[in-house]
């Protein structure tokens, strides 16, 4: 049977022998959740496909975001049994939001050799918005976040100094609002070309997308040509929102 629906994790640190590395590990608990939210919504058919992305991005361990979270399902006992019976694909490059979707759309046409037609994830549930409103129209695909119940109030509880719950009293829905403001004018681009992402492959793997086929080459030259345009100098929303639309042509799944 053709498959369709896609489900990404988006993945927040490297998980290695019972170590998390993450910008907040304290929210260890908190990625669990979510690989236990991926493997149900998959067992119960909601989506054919699972793609656990995240790349090499902690210098502590040279080992990919993704493969970390598999081998914590693994040792999951309640998980480890359900993964070998399901689609669950490694997308091991992602350094950055935009990148868990775009190299997870690629590694699925990498496996598949089709588009899917419906894309959801699950990632934290205060970039709802930013994923859905920003990410999603850039990609030209609807992406739908899939929120874990009582992941903002535990979040609350175990990590209450994080910025977005101090300057938002603990508003689930302000805080949503703060991460599409913070995001305004030049970072408005999904793609983060100013914020040096490259740092965040410590271990220089980079990415094979590119060569999958003649679409994909022109794709990516395109999408050099944004990342080249962004560091050229500041430019207004209009000038980034147009250039993004120009580039949203070039798309593989879009031809």
């Amino acid at each position: 049977m053709k498959k369709s629906n896609l489900l990404v994790l988006c993945c927040h640190g490297v998980y290695d022998n019972g170590d998390f590395y993450a910008d907040r590990p304290i929210e260890k608990d908190i990625y669990l959740k979510h690989i236990e939210q991926a493997f149900m919504l998959l067992q119960k058919k909601k989506y054919d496909v699972l793609i656990i992305s995240g790349g090499y991005t902690k210098p502590q361990v040279e080992k990919s975001e993704a493969r970390g979270y598999l081998d914590w399902a693994k040792e999951e006992k309640r998980l480890g049994l359900y993964w070998q019976k399901m689609d669950v694909i490694l997308e091991e490059c992602a350094r950055t939001s935009a990148e868990n979707y775009l190299y997870s759309i690629c590694r699925f046409y990498q496996y598949y050799g089709n588009f899917p037609l419906k894309v959801g994830s699950i990632t934290l549930g205060w970039k709802k918005s930013w994923h859905e409103k920003v990410i999603g129209p850039a990609l030209s695909k609807e992406i739908a976040v899939e929120l874990i119940e009582g992941e903002w109030e535990k979040l609350k509880e175990i990590n209450p100094s994080f910025g977005l719950i101090k300057d938002n009293n603990g508003d689930l829905a302000k805080a949503c609002e703060q991460v599409l403001k913070n995001n305004s004018g030049e970072k408005l681009d999904p793609f983060e070309a100013k914020k040096n992402i490259e740092d965040r492959d410590i271990w220089k793997k980079g990415h094979p997308y590119q060569n999958i086929n003649n679409d994909f080459i022109e794709f990516f030259d395109k999408l050099k040509e944004h990342v080249d345009f962004m560091r050229s100098g500041d430019h207004s929303e209009d000038d980034i929102q147009e250039n993004i639309t120009k580039l949203a042509k070039h798309y593989p799944w879009c031809k």
